[in-house]
């Protein structure tokens, strides 16, 4: 005997995994844009306050690109200082302080974002600022050594214009170093940062401390000015804490002109 099926019977079959199918493109493609939107909000939530705007750009198109959890780079570090800062806190109240401060911090962030850094932080009233992370920079000592410059110059202009406003006086040092530096997440469960660690970051620190007794405003380390590209001079040897060798120095010849 022949076995006869129905035209019901062979929708039922067919149709229902055809059905089921078109029903999962939708539920992929939305679980795909969730997946990609909370990856561009974890990139941003943790470069948001640290990069210039074009390279948060990068980093929300191509989140592989800022790879987390320590990484080996050469990087090349920016510390800046207010000279006589704890001359000026004692002398203003705090919240006078706080509000120059903060008009201060302001211009320099723009600074080194236009020159393409990376906030690492503020320390009292120094900034902290890298380049080569967290991508990659071939002009990272040229930018951060014009950066400088541009930070010496709008220092000059903040004196004068807080002069003018009955403000304190204010003069930046800055020193720069570069070398290889591990770059990430450091911190707690609770609170973590993007930060850099290795012997280049206490290297610019003590070249920034350095300024006053060299009677220059910036000093760069030998590796910086041999790669920036920017006219130089030596401002002779130093001898920072940590290290045995006395480190070249130089200063950038454009400042030396007030």
């Amino acid at each position: 005997a022949g076995i006869a099926w129905t035209r019901a019977d062979l929708w039922l079959p067919v149709c229902l995994p055809v059905l089921g199918g078109v029903l999962a493109i939708p539920t992929l493609l939305v679980e795909g844009w969730w997946r990609e939107g909370a990856e561009r909000r974890r990139v941003q939530g943790i470069f948001g306050r640290y990069v210039a705007p074009d390279i948060l750009r990068v980093l929300l198109h191509h989140p592989e690109a800022a790879r987390l959890g320590g990484e080996r780079r050469r990087i090349t570090v920016l510390f800046s200082d207010i000279r006589s800062y704890t001359t000026l806190s004692e002398k203003l109240p705090p919240e006078e302080v706080v509000g120059w401060l903060n008009e201060y911090f302001t211009e320099q962030v723009a600074v080194i974002h236009a020159h393409r850094g990376t906030v690492d932080k503020f320390i009292g009233d120094a900034v902290m600022a890298f380049w080569g992370a967290p991508l990659p920079e071939a002009e990272q000592e040229r930018l951060a050594a014009s950066c400088a410059a541009e930070m010496i110059r709008t220092s000059r202009r903040l004196a004068g214009d807080w002069r003018e406003r009955g403000g304190p006086p204010i003069a930046i040092g800055v020193g720069i170093a570069t070398e290889d530096a591990v770059v990430g997440n450091v911190g707690a469960e609770q609170l973590r940062a993007y930060t850099a660690i290795g012997d280049t970051v206490n290297l610019a620190s003590r070249l920034e401390g350095t300024t006053k007794e060299l009677a220059v405003p910036v000093v760069l380390d030998e590796a910086t000015a041999s790669a920036c590209g920017l006219p130089l001079r030596s401002v002779g040897e130093v001898t920072v804490k940590g290290r045995a060798a006395a480190v070249r120095v130089f200063t950038l010849s454009e400042l030396d002109v007030e």
